[in-house]
């Protein structure tokens, strides 16, 4: 997990009798937590290099002692091992979405060419040249029209398409003006130069901040936070 919720009233209440140092090093036990989805592991010495406290084993040993319990698997915290489960599973239903959406498109495709190649077999027959080349004319035009939108081979992975699905749910959820077909692949487009780990990073920080638009991860965190409102960002994507 590269992110995980953060709720400021739980952690005070458990955490409001710790020292700075203790703090810091619970921060980073629950880092390491959420970054290896794993539990702490069971040497002690181990962990304070992991979470660079060497000269604090005593610390991290009695942070651990207390907020995680021992295990034949390491160190588990509860609410970490519910969260990530939430995570995975929310997770796990985008990237149904998106192969499902994906799947019906190509379906979808594949079903209006053969529409279009009876529709156009019937006006050969029936109608006169210049019938011919009039149906013709429109059927090319419809066709450029209902062409799907195509995803850049860097992009067609599971990772990118469930987060892409998150993003058209987001913006679902904020009532944000719905995404043109044209929109749509000029993003990809962009995001294809970015490379799909900057195009995860960069939706992610977009869900996470309540922006509307997409911007290149740097981009965004220039931007200092700010939130957006549906009218704003009509520059962005």
């Amino acid at each position: 997990m590269k992110f995980y919720p953060f709720h400021i009233g739980d952690y005070t209440r458990r955490t409001g009798h710790l020292t700075p140092l203790e703090d810091i090093c619970y921060r980073r036990l629950l880092d390491l937590y959420y970054m290896t989805e794993a539990p702490i592991p069971l040497d002690v010495e181990k962990v304070a290099r992991l979470i660079n406290m060497r000269d604090h084993s005593d610390i991290v040993n009695d942070i651990v002692c207390e907020f995680f319990t021992k295990s034949d698997a390491g160190y588990v915290n509860e609410t970490c091992e519910e969260e990530m489960q939430k995570y995975n599973e929310k997770a796990s239903r985008a990237r149904k979405l998106a192969e499902k959406r994906w799947s019906g498109q190509s379906d979808n495709t594949t079903s209006n060419a053969a529409l279009h190649t009876t529709s156009d077999t019937i006006s050969d027959t029936t109608s006169n040249a210049t019938n011919t080349i009039t149906n013709t004319n429109t059927s090319i035009k419809k066709k450029v029209a209902d062409a799907p939108v195509v995803i850049p081979p860097s992009l067609d992975n599971i990772s990118f398409k469930a987060a892409w699905q998150e993003y058209i749910t987001y913006r679902t959820e904020y009532k944000f003006r719905s995404l043109k077909r044209q929109s749509i692949q000029k993003i990809y487009d962009e995001m294809e130069v970015w490379g799909c780990d900057n195009a995860i990073e960069s939706i992610r920080a977009t869900i996470k901040n309540g922006w509307q638009g997409l911007f290149f991860p740097k981009q965004a965190q220039s931007s200092g936070g700010k939130k957006a409102s549906p009218s704003e960002f009509d520059h962005a994507f």
